[in-house]
């Protein structure tokens, strides 16, 4: 595993080694704390040039106190997906802790995977994290799968843009489910394999707050470019946006 070159904003902070686990008040000059920010994971080759399609876990993880040989556990917050045409993989945290510290794990065929644990702190809106991808010229990838571009917009019964949903696709292909999290304008994409005529994708949407949403789409034929609109109805009966 090679070690990441990595840009990153003010609000993420290296791991310290050491911490002192009875000291909870350490002031870190953290200016406005925010309820969740808008946090994108940046991966490119060596050359700059985006990498699509990488693999992207990210989980929360412990901070350990070597002082003290104690741990305390962080986060809560799991997610997985694939980054888009431009190498991005954007997600929308909500606040756990004061500091949540997780950590991402990027993989694609054909790359080195590479990993890299870090502090979000809230204090700004936007928080990019940049991850550079070496390839593995001992084992190329694979040639490419038939695929479509599949353009997914979730909104509520309004027409208003829901940010943050959790949407999964899955087929014959791709049994287990690919993860995207809307963004600010309700849109997320895919690239999913597909074996047609006749292939059937299956959808499911959810947000808190809302009834998950299941639905699907039957592609007949390979490189096509698809639109699916969702809507995702109040969870609560009586309750709408009126």
């Amino acid at each position: 595993m090679y070690k990441s070159v990595i840009i990153i904003s003010l609000t993420i902070l290296a791991l310290p080694a050491i911490f002192g686990c009875g000291d909870k008040s350490t002031d870190l000059g953290i200016g406005y704390d925010r309820d969740r920010v808008n946090l994108t994971i940046n991966v490119r080759r060596l050359d700059t040039m985006p990498v699509i399609e990488a693999d992207i876990e990210l989980r929360p993880c412990p901070i350990i106190y070597s002082r003290y040989d104690c741990m305390v556990q962080k986060g809560g917050f799991i997610t997985c997906g694939e980054t888009d045409y431009a190498g991005r993989f954007e997600l929308y945290p909500e606040k756990k802790n004061k500091y949540d510290t997780m950590s991402v794990f990027v993989s694609k065929p054909g790359y080195h995977s590479d990993s890299l644990e870090f502090i979000l702190t809230y204090s700004e809106e936007n928080v990019n994290i940049n991850i550079l991808l070496y390839e593995d010229t001992l084992n190329p990838p694979p040639e490419p799968n038939p695929f479509i571009f599949l353009l997914i917009w979730v909104s509520d019964i309004q027409n208003d843009p829901i940010p943050g949903a959790d949407v999964r696709l899955w087929n014959d292909l791709s049994p287990r489910p690919q993860h995207r999290v809307t963004n600010s304008n309700g849109f997320c994409r895919f690239w999913p394999d597909v074996d047609p005529p006749n292939d059937t994708i299956w959808l499911t949407a959810a947000k808190d707050e809302f009834k998950t949403d299941t639905s699907f789409i039957v592609v007949y034929a390979a490189g096509q470019i698809l639109y699916h609109y969702i809507i995702l109805r109040p969870e609560l009966e009586g309750i709408s946006s009126l």
